[in-house]
């Protein structure tokens, strides 16, 4: 008995030994960095773009990326409000997820990464099978299958392109005009272009526009083979700007 509770202390110690260190080192990163604690990590690519199949990453400071302390107050463990889907259920992100998702916003270009309201949760499952995130009202719900995909930039990237649309009238008027979507009365809109790079954009045309965003920044060649009136929309009005900056999430 007695060696079980001279066991039971050491290791109590040890691990509050161990907290303090991890709190003492939290404290001693340097401006412009932030402390991650050890956290298993896998199926990620790296900046200089060689995949990781799995990881195990150490506790330590690490360089704040490009938006680091824009995009950390956005992040929240609660859902949302006003989520409409009420049977999806809210779930706390892991140390890992929240390292993915605050690189994979640093390589988005700036327009897409300075939206006006834009707020990120984590959820478990869409009631929409194999559906990795949604965006609602300036909320983006990430779901498991978010991080079961190697490339949470594309994934984010629609998402916010959802709100660009929704933020700027201009850009919703210049796009339908261009994209071929009209709207009659209160009917649902109706698009004559009949090249889509997904099904879904045939259903409205913000999911039309975040298709094409999405496929222009990371398969321009697939755009422009199946859309190419789009495709030079894209380049002529935002030219460079929906370029990622650095290397694949």
């Amino acid at each position: 008995m007695k060696l079980f509770l001279l066991l039971f202390f050491s290791v109590s110690l040890c691990a509050q030994a161990g907290q303090e260190k991890n709190k003492s080192n939290k404290n001693m990163c340097p401006p412009g960095q932030h402390w991650v604690r050890a956290h298993h990590r896998s199926d990620y690519f790296r900046d200089d773009g060689t995949y990781v199949s799995d990881a195990f990453v150490r506790a330590h400071c690490s360089t704040n990326p490009a938006g680091f302390d824009y995009w950390m107050p956005r992040i929240h463990n609660n859902g949302p409000t006003d989520w409409p889907l009420k049977n999806e259920k809210e779930k706390p992100w892991s140390d890992s997820e929240i390292e993915r998702l605050v690189e994979a916003l640093a390589h988005l270009p700036e327009s897409l990464a300075k939206l006006k309201i834009i707020d990120f949760y984590r959820m478990d499952k869409s009631n929409t099978p194999a559906n990795p995130a949604s965006m609602k009202n300036g909320s983006v719900v990430l779901y498991d299958a978010a991080f079961k995909n190697n490339n949470l930039a594309r994934i984010v990237a629609h998402e916010l392109a959802h709100q660009y649309y929704f933020e700027n009238p201009g850009e919703q008027k210049r796009y339908n005009t261009a994209s071929g979507w009209f709207f009659l009365d209160d009917s649902k809109p109706v698009n004559v272009r009949g090249t889509f790079v997904a099904d879904d954009g045939r259903d409205s045309p913000d999911e039309d526009y975040a298709n094409n965003v999405e496929f222009f920044i990371f398969q321009p060649d697939r755009l422009k083979q199946i859309s190419p009136g789009i495709y030079d929309w894209m380049k002529n009005i935002h030219g460079n700007e929906f370029k990622l900056k650095g290397g694949k999430q």
